[in-house]
C-alpha cells in the first residue's frame, strides 16, 4: 500500500490515535486518567506514548516518580495535536448539520439547585426531540474539572470569574427574600433592615456575600440576621424549610419560581433585592457540536420570560 507523501515526514509517521492517546494524557492528567477515558489499558496509553515518540524521533514527556510533564517539543506537538483532533470534530459536526443529526452522548456537569428549575426539564425536551442523543448528567455542587471530566457543558449560577473557558451566559436572576404564607404575612410590610430578629435559614457561605439589599428606585440598606434558626449548604434545603414555615431566606428567583407561582412561596420585603446573579454555560471548545447547541437552547427557552 502507497501512502500519500508531503514535503517532510511521511503523514503516517504520526497516527492520529496516537497524537489522540498524547492529547488525553495530557488533559487527563495521567496514564489512568486517560486510559479510563479512551476506554484502553493502560498498557495500551504507555505503549502507544513510547511508539508515538520512536515515529516521531523526540521526547515529548518528561518522566518523574510522581508525574509526566511536555518537553518544549512535546507541548509544540500536543499544541497541533488538540487543533487537528478539534478539526476532525469540526468535520463530523459538517456533517451532522447537513443531516440534521444531534445524536451521540453530551455529558453536563451543573449544581443540584439548577436540576429541577432548569437541566432537568430542558434534557427532558431534548430527549423526546432527538432520539438518539443520550446524556450523562453530574449534579453537584463540587468544583468540576471540565478537561479532567470530560464535561462537554458545565452550566453554573453566581457571578463570573475569570478563567480560561469559555463563558456563554444564559439569564440574570435575583436573589430575593422569601417565606411560607403565614411568616410572610406577619413581616408584610417590613424591608430587609427589619428583619434583624426574623427567624431566619441562611447558607454557610453568607458571612463572604456583603448584605446590601437594592431597591428598584436607587436606594441601598444593610441587613443582618440575629441568630439564625438553620444554616444549611444547599438551597434545596433553604427552599424547604421556608415552604414549611420555619423561617425567612435568600434564594436566586429562577429556583423559587415555581413555589411563587404555586403560593407555596411568598416575597418579603419586596421589591428589595439583593445580588444580581448570572445563569451560565462554561465550555472548553469553541467546536460547533450540534448536540451542545441544541442543548444550550433548550436552557434558553426554559430561561425565556413567559
Amino acid at each position: 500500500m502507497r501512502h500519500i507523501r508531503m514535503p517532510g515526514r511521511p503523514i503516517d509517521r504520526a497516527p492520529l490515535h496516537r497524537l489522540r492517546v498524547l492529547v488525553a494524557v495530557v488533559e487527563r492528567g495521567s496514564l489512568t486518567a486517560a486510559a479510563r477515558h479512551l476506554g484502553i489499558a493502560r498498557s495500551g496509553v504507555s505503549t502507544h506514548l513510547q511508539r508515538l515518540e520512536d515515529e516521531l524521533g523526540v521526547r515529548l514527556m518528561e518522566r518523574t516518580t510522581r508525574r509526566r510533564h511536555l518537553t518544549e517539543v512535546g507541548q509544540g506537538v500536543y499544541d497541533a495535536a488538540r487543533r487537528m483532533l478539534d478539526a476532525a470534530e469540526d468535520a463530523v459536526h459538517v456533517a451532522e448539520q447537513h443531516l440534521g443529526t444531534v445524536a451521540g452522548v453530551l455529558r453536563v456537569s451543573f449544581p443540584i439547585d439548577l436540576g429541577p428549575p432548569l437541566v432537568t426539564p430542558a434534557v427532558e425536551q431534548l430527549c423526546r426531540r432527538h432520539p438518539a442523543l443520550r446524556f450523562e448528567l453530574l449534579a453537584g455542587d463540587e468544583p468540576v474539572d471540565l478537561v479532567r471530566d470530560g464535561v462537554d457543558v458545565a452550566v453554573r449560577m453566581g457571578i463570573p470569574t475569570e478563567s480560561t473557558l469559555l463563558m456563554q451566559r444564559l439569564a440574570v436572576t435575583d436573589e430575593i427574600l422569601v417565606a411560607a404564607p403565614g411568616l410572610a404575612a406577619r413581616l408584610d410590610g417590613a424591608a430587609p433592615a427589619d428583619l434583624a430578629d426574623a427567624p431566619a435559614i441562611t447558607h454557610h457561605v453568607e458571612s463572604r456575600i456583603d448584605p446590601v439589599y437594592h431597591h428598584p428606585d436607587g436606594r441601598e440598606v444593610r441587613q443582618t440576621w440575629g441568630s439564625p434558626v438553620a444554616r444549611v449548604s444547599t438551597s434545596v434545603v433553604s427552599r424547604n424549610l421556608a415552604a414549611a414555615g420555619v423561617g425567612v431566606t435568600v434564594l436566586p428567583e429562577l429556583v423559587v419560581a415555581d413555589a411563587l407561582a404555586s403560593g407555596q412561596l411568598v416575597r418579603v420585603a419586596a421589591p428589595w433585592r439583593r445580588r444580581h446573579l448570572s445563569v451560565y454555560a462554561l465550555t472548553v471548545s469553541r467546536q460547533r457540536s450540534p448536540r451542545r447547541r441544541a442543548f444550550l437552547e433548550a436552557l434558553r427557552a426554559q430561561l425565556a420570560p413567559g
